[in-house]
């Protein structure tokens, strides 16, 4: 059984460690080390061939691509943003949702290129957010938000997809939450999940452990969260 305690002190150690490298101000002359050139023994660069799935014929307004997971096999990436609208959009007729940029990407590590592509709005609809994706043993996890167009009523749920073909394998709805999912991370056979939850006082930070039997631990930082808001990344 994982140590939440040590989950936990992970999580705090990197969260201060990538704050402090993120605030360290840089000093003139207080650096030093060696360019990096090819032929030094540990130097590689790899080329990809990689595929986002954008639509050749639509212009993009903006777009941002992250990595969601990979292993000896694949590289699993998400790419969300907007395409640019004609010059006659009619805002009072026309879907802003028909320009949303919203894809997933496999790429295969060996033939170095894009195995599949797959458009996230076809598949789940233009109401549906893609909040987060991860990816482990073959098999992609993506939460989702999906929200009632008449009613504003939000809903959240778990998609499992395979990675070579993409079937979905099952979709179970969570539960209802004002909280936003910040990362999804696989740690050994547990999945480790990042909530922050953004209230008028202050932030409510929390980690969701489960184990391979489904069983989920909550770990809660309220104690400490006039000192942790965010939790950038888990190492």
């Amino acid at each position: 059984m994982i140590s939440l305690k040590k989950v936990a002190a992970v999580t705090l150690a990197a969260s201060v460690m990538l704050s402090m490298a993120a605030c360290g101000k840089k000093k003139e002359g207080s650096h030093s080390g060696k360019k990096i050139d090819s032929n030094m023994p540990w130097y590689e660069v790899t080329s990809y061939d990689i595929d986002i799935g954008i639509v050749p014929d639509k212009e993009i307004e903006n777009a941002y691509t992250e990595k969601c997971g990979l292993d000896d096999d694949y590289i699993i990436l998400k790419t969300q943003g907007n395409y640019k609208r004609p010059d006659d959009f009619d805002e009072t007729k026309d879907n802003y949702n028909d320009y949303q940029l919203s894809t997933l990407s496999i790429v295969d590590r060996k033939a170095k290129k894009t195995l599949k592509t797959a458009d996230l709005t076809t598949l789940f609809g233009t109401t549906d957010f893609v909040e987060n994706i991860s990816y482990s043993d073959g098999k992609i996890y993506l939460n989702i938000t999906g929200y009632d167009p008449e009613t504003y009523e939000a809903t959240r749920k778990k998609v499992t997809m395979d990675v070579k073909t993409l079937e979905i394998l099952d979709s179970a709805v969570l539960e209802a939450s004002n909280a936003s999912l910040i990362g999804s991370y696989k740690i050994g056979n547990h999945t480790v999940e990042s909530f922050a939850e953004w209230g008028e006082n202050a932030t409510q930070v929390y980690l969701n452990v489960t184990s391979p039997d489904g069983e989920t631990k909550k770990i809660d930082f309220s104690d400490v969260s006039s000192k942790i808001d965010y939790i950038q990344n888990i190492i």
